[in-house]
């Protein structure tokens, strides 16, 4: 039926939300020329041809994506010369995605890339092929862990290969589930791919001993529970740490703080994973959350201004899923040392959503 036909080509790409990127799902005769940034979609029905342009990107909005060219041709006498003929095949489907957008910043690596590239390729069980697109080399060297444990194949800096065309029997293009949380009415969950299942990945990439977080037990006096504290250094800084961490002690806590900025991701993963609770105020570095244990409490610290909306999206929402307990202070007016530069009457203070509105 050709109406059928239609309507199955018209949904090779869609939008899973508002403010995300395109996803494409491509079947059967797949032929990538690498270095134009076209893929071939070759079909036996005589079909008209038919073009898309897509970012291979979770977010929309994101800068720096290169545009990619997806064609769907009919496969007949007339097309021949048209075709790229492949230069290599695989039996391997094949995942096309960005590695710009913002993906430079620790927060976006694990919630625009990692995450996101676990949950469209686990139903591969790691017999895939990554094509990345704007590629970056000290990204890949960063992640190649958690990256390397999602494939068993090498990554392919993909628009750098001139003159080759890659042909594959199944690609996608395009990521989804941003934000460290998975849409449980997604074909993906159906198959199992869940936040702690990538975390159990991640234990396993970087040797993370703590699978739970400590337990409670009886007639045994049990080791001081490790409350990690995340250090900044020049905005959203913690003023009162010092009195923070001795409050802390006194509890029965053993207080163990650290400058993010001075770890490698594995020396990091290490630490946090050690730890049964980790507090910080909101920035990039509460997303050190992945390696925590089961069980384990997040604490955030919210700042003054109205980002309380933002800080639970990133960071409380996708506690759930991780396995762990989720805990947020408030900081006031006064606690802030906002208070001290600006009078109560000021905007800054008494309106801090319009000084928002007028641009971070």
């Amino acid at each position: 039926d050709d109406s059928a036909i239609l309507q199955k080509e018209e949904q090779l790409c869609s939008k899973v939300g508002p403010d995300y990127g395109d996803y494409c799902d491509l079947d059967g005769d797949i032929r990538v020329l690498a270095n134009s940034a076209t893929i071939y979609v070759i079909k036996s029905n005589q079909i008209h041809s038919k073009s898309w342009i897509t970012k291979p990107y979770v977010r929309s909005y994101a800068p720096n994506v290169r545009n990619w060219t997806i064609k769907l041709i009919g496969h007949n006498d007339n097309d021949k010369d048209f075709i790229p003929r492949c230069t290599q095949k695989d039996d391997d489907p094949a995942i096309v995605y960005s590695m710009s957008g913002f993906i430079v910043y620790y927060y976006h690596g694990f919630s625009d890339f990692l995450f996101p590239l676990y949950t469209v390729s686990f139903g591969f069980h790691r017999n895939v092929h990554f094509l990345a697109s704007d590629f970056v080399w000290w990204l890949q060297e960063k992640f190649h862990k958690i990256i390397e444990s999602l494939t068993r194949h090498q990554v392919l800096d993909i628009v750098i290969e001139k003159g080759q065309v890659h042909c594959y029997p199944k690609l996608v293009a395009g990521l989804k589930h941003p934000n460290l949380v998975i849409d449980t009415s997604s074909p993906e969950y159906a198959a199992g791919a869940s936040m702690l299942n990538f975390k159990a990945i991640i234990r396993d990439a970087y040797s993370l001993p703590r699978k739970k977080a400590m337990q409670s037990s009886h007639g045994q006096t049990p080791p001081a529970p490790r409350l990690l504290i995340l250090s900044r250094k020049t905005s959203r800084v913690l003023t009162n740490q010092v009195e923070v961490s001795e409050a802390a002690k006194e509890l029965g806590f053993e207080v163990v703080k650290i400058d993010p900025d001075t770890m490698t991701v594995s020396g990091f993963a290490q630490l946090v994973n050690s730890c049964d609770l980790m507090m910080g105020i909101h920035g990039a570095a509460l997303t050190n959350m992945v390696f925590l244990p089961e069980d384990a409490i997040l604490i955030q610290i919210l700042p003054f201004g109205e980002i309380d909306n933002f800080g639970r999206m990133y960071f409380g929402d996708p506690t759930v899923g991780m396995g762990l307990r989720y805990l947020e202070y408030k900081i006031t007016t006064e606690e802030s040392s906002l208070s001290q530069h600006y009078s109560t009457n000021d905007p800054v203070l008494r309106d801090p959503m319009s000084i928002h509105q007028k641009g971070w």
